[in-house]
C-alpha cells in the first residue's frame, strides 16, 4: 500500500489564447511551454484526520481536496497534503492549475489510481475552464499548441507537443508591482470583449503553424523568437483594453524596443519571458536587466523548458 507521495512540477507560460467566443469553430485554445521554476512540490500521505500544510494556500488546497472527494465520491479517509514549495500566484505561471493537478495526482494514487491522465484530474477539479496548456503540460511537457473546445465543460484538445533544444533557455521577469486576472476577474473579462475577429485567429494559427513549429523543429532561435514575438503582439493588442497595453507593464514594450528580440507576456502578465539560446547568453540577459534601476523591482530567473510531465514518488509501507 502506498503511504504517502511526493508529486514536483514546474510552471506553465501561456502566449494567448487563438479564438474568443468564435461564432463557428473550437474556442480558446492557444500556445505556451513548461520551464522547470518556479515550481511547485506537494505532499500527499495518509492520516487519521485532515490536515493542509499550506501556508497563505491552505484554504485552497483544502477546497481541492473536498472538491476531489465530491468527484469520486470516495470515503472520506484521512489526508495530510503538505506544499512544500509553490509557484507564485498571479503572475502568469499557471499556479492554479499547476498545484491543483499535483495534489490530485497525489491523492489519485493514495486512492490505487495510477496512470490517470492529467485531463481527468482536471475534470475532477473543475479546472480547464479557459486554456488547456498547463493541464496537458502537467503531463507531457514542453511546448504545447492547444487546439481549443467546442463544449463548455470539455478541456481543450491537444493537437501538438514538442520538446525544447536542450541548451536554450527562459529568462522571466516579474515586476514586483501589477498581478495578472484571475478567477471572477478574469471571466467577466472574457464575457466583456467582443468575439476575437476570424482573420486574427487566422493569423495566429498561421503563425503557430508556419512559423513557430518549424523554428522550434529546426532550433531555429531567432526564427522562433520572432514567432513568438508576433504572436505575442496581435494577441496583446486584442486585449489591451483590459490590460492597459499590448503588455500589462509597460517595460515590455521598451525591452523590445530596445532591440530585445522574442518579448512575450505570459497569460495576463505581468511576468515577461525572452527565450536565449544558451545559458550564458541568458545569464548576461538576467544581469543587464538586474543592474538596471528600471528594472530594479523585478525578479529575474533564468530556467529551462521542461521536457518531461511532471514527477510523482511514492513510497510504500
Amino acid at each position: 500500500m502506498i503511504e504517502r507521495v511526493t508529486v514536483t512540477t514546474g510552471s506553465r507560460l501561456h502566449f494567448g489564447p487563438l479564438a474568443v467566443r468564435p461564432t463557428t469553430g473550437r474556442e480558446f485554445g492557444g500556445i505556451g511551454l513548461m520551464v522547470d521554476a518556479p515550481r511547485c512540490r506537494v505532499t500527499v500521505s495518509r492520516s487519521e484526520t485532515d490536515e493542509v500544510i499550506a501556508s497563505t494556500e491552505s484554504a485552497r488546497v483544502a477546497g481541492w481536496l473536498q472538491r476531489y472527494r465530491n468527484a469520486t465520491r470516495q470515503a472520506a479517509a484521512g489526508r495530510r497534503i503538505e506544499l512544500s514549495e509553490s509557484i507564485p500566484r498571479h503572475s502568469g505561471f499557471g499556479s492554479g492549475t499547476q498545484t491543483a493537478l499535483a495534489v490530485a495526482t497525489g491523492l489519485a494514487l493514495l486512492d490505487g489510481e495510477a496512470n490517470v491522465a492529467s485531463d481527468e484530474l482536471a475534470r475532477r477539479l473543475g479546472r480547464g475552464r479557459r486554456s488547456a496548456v498547463g493541464i496537458h503540460g502537467f503531463e507531457q511537457g514542453g511546448f504545447l499548441v492547444d487546439a481549443g473546445k467546442r463544449e463548455r465543460d470539455a478541456v481543450g484538445e491537444l493537437t501538438c507537443r514538442m520538446g525544447f533544444p536542450e541548451g536554450w533557455r527562459f529568462v522571466l521577469i516579474t515586476p514586483g508591482s501589477g498581478t495578472s486576472m484571475t478567477g471572477q476577474s478574469e471571466q467577466t473579462a472574457f464575457e466583456r470583449f467582443p468575439p476575437m475577429e476570424a482573420a486574427r485567429t487566422d493569423r495566429l494559427c498561421g503563425i503557430v503553424v508556419r512559423e513557430i513549429l518549424p523554428a522550434l523543429r529546426a532550433a531555429d532561435l531567432e526564427a522562433f523568437n520572432l514567432g513568438v514575438e508576433a504572436y505575442g503582439r496581435i494577441v496583446g493588442e486584442y486585449f489591451a483594453a483590459a490590460q492597459g497595453g499590448v503588455f500589462a507593464d509597460e517595460r515590455g514594450e521598451r525591452l523590445a524596443a530596445a532591440g530585445v528580440r522574442g518579448v512575450v507576456q505570459t497569460s495576463w502578465g505581468p511576468t515577461l519571458c525572452v527565450c536565449r539560446q544558451d545559458v550564458d547568453s541568458a545569464t548576461t540577459l538576467s544581469e543587464s536587466l538586474q543592474g538596471d534601476r528600471e528594472w530594479r523591482d523585478c525578479r529575474v530567473r533564468v530556467v529551462r523548458g521542461m521536457n518531461c510531465g511532471a514527477e510523482a514518488n511514492a513510497r510504500r509501507r
